[in-house]
């Protein structure tokens, strides 16, 4: 059996929407962020999305903050992503071992799953992760949990999880309906790439 650590936003969650509602209302000055636009942003590293918001990377960690902050006020907004309670369950039938590892808060992510019908199914959730700290944590999960890399896949939906399971030197399934495109994730060479939820199914039994 399989140890599968999920990322939650983007993932899980159809966080994006609000996530584009909170940028337009910080940046008022800058005209809202369009579907072209959007799709354009999708396609493009953490760092270039920074800079053509015109973001300075040394406030991305208060960005951060703030958005764990109205991410807890709209929480009950948020949907969960089509196809997934589904895919996750099929995947808890199939004996496999699900953690959850997320920049979000635990207290938001826990109350997601609750209210979704999903935190039964993951034996632990890990929040809080720093926006670029996520190999060291990948890293502490699996030697917390004793879980052997071999078998181990990180399943996300931004470049920046495909980076991390690569320095962890776990496998990584990258999802195309998150927060980073297609195009981009498949440049990065994760293991599997899977474009809707029902495809993680059969890609995390390999």
């Amino acid at each position: 059996m399989a140890n599968i650590i999920f990322d939650f936003d983007g993932t899980i969650a159809d966080s994006l929407p609000i996530v584009v509602s909170m940028i337009n209302n910080w940046m008022p000055k800058r005209g809202p962020i369009n579907n072209e636009e959007l799709q354009e942003l999708r396609n493009l590293p953490i760092h270039k999305v920074l800079e053509r918001l015109e973001i300075g990377p040394w406030r991305a960690p208060q960005l951060l903050i703030q958005g764990r902050l109205e991410m807890s006020r709209h929480i009950d907004e948020i949907p969960v992503v089509a196809g997934i309670p589904e895919a996750i369950e099929e995947i808890h039938k199939a004996g496999h071992a699900m953690y959850i590892m997320s920049s979000n808060s635990p207290k938001n992510i826990r109350y997601f799953l609750k209210k979704h019908g999903l935190h039964d199914y993951f034996k632990r959730v890990y929040g809080g992760v720093g926006i670029f700290g996520k190999a060291s944590a990948l890293r502490k999960v699996l030697g917390g949990n004793r879980l052997n890399s071999d078998h181990t896949y990180y399943v996300g939906d931004e470049v920046r999880d495909i980076h991390a399971a690569h320095k962890a030197k776990v496998k990584v399934v990258a999802v195309t309906w998150g927060y980073n495109g297609a195009k981009i994730l498949a440049s990065e060479r994760p293991t599997e790439i899977a474009n809707k939820p029902a495809d993680l199914i059969n890609l995390l039994s390999k």
